[in-house]
């Protein structure tokens, strides 16, 4: 069960409409990030996990030139793409760390699509990239966590974010398949109506930003066979199972009353082998599915 298999991860990007009005390169939000809001000139809460993968929202960066690759094509990955690479500093009481972050891809899009020749201002960037695993949460920090976005040498200024012990998302796309979510059988075949998960059955669901790990793995390789598990720092991982009808995502079990769900450990719950930042759960499915009342719609 704990092997790579063939799938594609994909990340919701939250582009925003426009674009800020300030000078130089701005770090407008995430990837996966449900909170981006922007007031005025105030920039985003954005919280990051340690090993998390994400795309950051960048605007006022130049045209990316199409000379220059902007996906990587290799492992250990790069820490710089068409041009542009991101730095990520940590202030201890010994002092700064800084971290170059490996880079999956860097692309853009207009958000202007009147102009002919987008200006920066107009062009929304999208780097999709590793948290560094080795950053660290602990009380030794006495500083905060920053990103840096550099173009030919170029940077940017310091964007504070939020550090957090995890910053979870499931993987909603398979290669080869047409289904949006990414849960597997044993064999790797992606389940879907044709080919169901059956009660008692160990499917495998793919997912990001787990956090800190039993062995540390470098930031931007590829996991070893040998994969090490996630440590849960707050509370422990489990996987909730509901069979209400019309079941919708739901987040805090506070308000579970009159919700048909249970919960379960995962029979493994760690990174990949074989992919640089992607998790796996292994999960046994319950013995019996309960019978409930067909959905509306």
């Amino acid at each position: 069960m704990q092997r790579a298999l063939p799938l594609i991860g994909s990340l919701v990007v939250l582009a925003l409409p426009y674009a800020l009005a300030q000078n130089g390169p701005t770090l407008v939000g995430t990837g996966y990030n449900a909170d981006v809001q922007v007031s005025g000139l105030d920039l985003p809460s954005i919280v990051i996990a340690p090993g998390q993968v994400t795309t950051l929202q960048v605007v006022g960066l130049k045209a990316i030139r199409p000379d220059l690759p902007s996906k990587a094509t290799t492992i250990p990955l790069p820490t710089s793409l068409s041009g542009v690479s991101v730095t990520i500093n940590q202030n201890f009481a010994s002092g700064p760390v800084s971290f170059a972050a490996p880079l999956f891809s860097v692309s853009q899009v207009t958000l202007c699509p009147s102009l002919a020749s987008p200006t920066p201002d107009c062009l929304l960037t999208l780097i999709t990239l590793q948290i560094p695993f080795e950053l660290v949460l602990n009380p030794a920090i006495i500083g905060p966590v920053d990103i840096v976005i550099s173009q030919h040498g170029l940077s940017s200024k310091a964007f504070g974010v939020n550090i957090t012990f995890d910053s979870i998302h499931i993987v909603t796309g398979c290669a080869a398949s047409a289904y949006s979510t990414c849960v597997t059988h044993a064999d790797g075949t992606v389940v879907a109506p044709r080919s169901p998960a059956h009660a008692g059955e160990t499917v495998v669901v793919y997912a990001y930003g787990l956090g800190a790990t039993s062995d540390l793995v470098k930031t931007g390789t590829a996991t070893p066979i040998t994969a090490p598990t996630v440590v849960p720092k707050n509370f422990p991982v489990t996987v909730q199972f509901d069979f209400t009808p019309n079941a919708r995502p739901w987040q805090y079990r506070l308000f579970d009353f009159g919700r048909n769900v249970s919960d379960a450990a995962p029979e493994f719950a760690g990174l990949t082998p074989g992919f640089v930042g992607l998790y796996q759960l292994n999960v046994k499915l319950p013995g019996t599915f309960p019978a409930i009342s067909a959905c509306n719609g």
